[in-house]
């Protein structure tokens, strides 16, 4: 019973002994790390305090540059007003000769570009210097430049406005009295090279407030309704026979219904040649 009881003394003394030990290690590692910590914080507030220092240095230092940039943006700005204003005194010399030479074929886009520079330098000194010379310059050579554009647009007509043959008018003729027929046949004269140009020209042409076009276009096409007419007139006299008055009559009547057919044929045409591809 004592040796038990002795036993259990020793166990408990072994046990207060090793706990004492541990709380003396972690009253050492509490104490470092307190001063651990003292340490770090003083190293954070020298660290702030050269932060404020140092922002106190550079904040002058940011300001001004600030200014510097705000002062380089503006002069940036200004230099491309000046660029965009001399550009306006200079467009005259620039397109001059192309102006006089007119548009090519097929190369419509750099002509137009160039009209457009005269328009804007028009616009300009309209509402900035409307009595100077260089409005009359520029005015007169955009004007310049849409009689050439007129005349180009003219001239595409011209070389692809062929009268159509007698034997295709009658087909379309024998097409409208079919009533059965639900299908409209159209004759595309102009390929769609032509007709992207002659697009390209007529839209520049009516966002700039210039209709000259359209009376072009319907005398050339004009031109053409009477053409293919005459043709078709020609070709009826030299396929009849027997009365002549009869044949004249039947001839002016058969000429106004053409006449019709080949109007509405025409305005056919012109709407899907020229504004729709």
């Amino acid at each position: 019973m004592n040796l038990s009881n002795l036993d259990s003394s020793l166990q408990a003394h072994s046990k207060l002994e090793k706990e004492t030990s541990n709380s003396v290690l972690l009253k050492e590692r509490v104490e470092k790390y307190h001063d651990l910590s003292t340490q770090m914080s003083e190293i954070l507030k020298v660290f702030e305090q050269r932060l404020g220092k140092l922002e106190q240095s550079i904040l002058p230092v940011y300001q001004e540059t600030e200014q510097l940039q705000k002062r380089q943006q503006n002069l940036e700005a200004t230099l491309n007003c000046l660029e965009t204003v001399l550009a306006h005194y200079d467009v005259s010399q620039d397109v001059c000769n192309l102006v006089h030479q007119g548009p090519n074929e097929g190369n419509v886009g750099v002509f137009l570009e160039a009209l457009g520079r005269l328009r804007s330098a028009m616009e300009y000194f309209l509402h900035h210097n409307s009595q100077s010379v260089e409005l009359e310059n520029v005015t007169s050579l955009f004007n310049t430049g849409c009689e050439g554009l007129n005349n180009h647009y003219r001239m595409l007509l011209k070389k692809n406005g062929s009268p159509l043959k007698p034997v295709e008018l009658l087909d379309l003729i024998y097409i409208e009295d079919d009533s059965s027929s639900d299908e409209f046949t159209s004759f595309r004269q102009l390929s769609q090279s032509t007709r992207e140009e002659l697009f390209t020209i007529s839209h520049w042409l009516e966002q700039n407030l210039r209709f000259e076009y359209t009376m072009i276009y319907s005398m050339e096409r004009g031109e053409v309704v009477l053409r293919s007419l005459q043709n078709l007139k020609d070709h009826q006299k030299s396929n009849s026979w027997g009365n002549e008055a009869l044949v004249s009559i039947v001839c002016k009547e058969r000429i106004i219904m053409y006449s019709y057919i080949i109007y509405l044929i025409l305005k056919f045409v012109h709407t899907r040649e020229v504004k729709k591809f």
